[in-house]
């Protein structure tokens, strides 16, 4: 999730040709309906307590949201496609993310309940770093090797230095093919994300059916 939010709005000015400002108002719909999702996923979980299934359903909807925005960047999709997925992903960070703290305040006694809470947030602040770390070494490796490939030579480590003015500065043909390399790059990092969302989810839905098989045994 957190790879999302650095590398698509590089997507969007690197490959769709838009501006900053505009790249950062294109995260909006992710930020905007998580604000919604969480209101009435909140609503719903106290209604209901399915606290597990609710978090459950907003994993798969982040994983599904994230895979769709990797397929996007992979064949340039145009920018409605990533603001409807953005909104997907958006929804299930919502849902999923006040649930599984809910969970977790609920599996340690009351004297225990901020020690348990500041615990999870680290866990999270450190996954998200190590992610966005492990989607961007991905990155930086794939471009490097998607630009060493290019068949009109460059100098990739002082292209790679200069950023967007090496971009600009290229022809229109050597342009198009160093948006393509980008293209490559940036959605190998997206299916990085999402293939760790995957996996989260296959770890909670593994959880609640232990929990389950306990329970009924007991």
């Amino acid at each position: 999730m957190m790879g999302s939010m650095i590398f698509l709005p590089l997507y969007y000015q690197l490959v769709l040709g838009e501006t900053p400002a505009t790249s950062g108002l294109m995260m909006l719909p992710q930020v905007g309906t998580m604000m919604i999702s969480s209101i009435l996923g909140g609503y719903v979980s106290s209604r209901t307590q399915k606290y597990e299934l609710l978090l459950v359903l907003g994993v798969g909807i982040g994983f599904l949201a994230l895979a769709m925005i990797a397929f996007c960047a992979r064949h340039g999709a145009p920018a409605f496609s990533f603001l409807l997925c953005l909104g997907g992903l958006g929804v299930g960070m919502g849902i999923g993310m006040p649930n599984a703290t809910v969970i977790i305040q609920n599996a340690v006694p009351g004297n225990a309940l901020g020690i348990a809470t500041a615990m999870m947030a680290f866990i999270r602040s450190l996954g998200g770093s190590l992610g966005v770390a492990l989607s961007g070494g991905v990155m930086a490796l794939a471009l490097r090797n998607n630009l060493y490939a290019l068949p009109e030579k460059i100098d990739v480590s002082a292209f790679l230095e200069n950023g967007m003015a090496a971009v600009q500065a290229l022809s229109p043909a050597m342009h198009e093919e160093v948006r393509e390399a980008y293209k490559k790059s940036i959605s190998a990092s997206l299916n990085v994300s999402s293939s760790f969302m995957f996996l989260a989810f296959l770890l909670i839905v593994g959880l609640m059916v232990r929990k389950k098989m306990i329970v009924t045994r007991g």
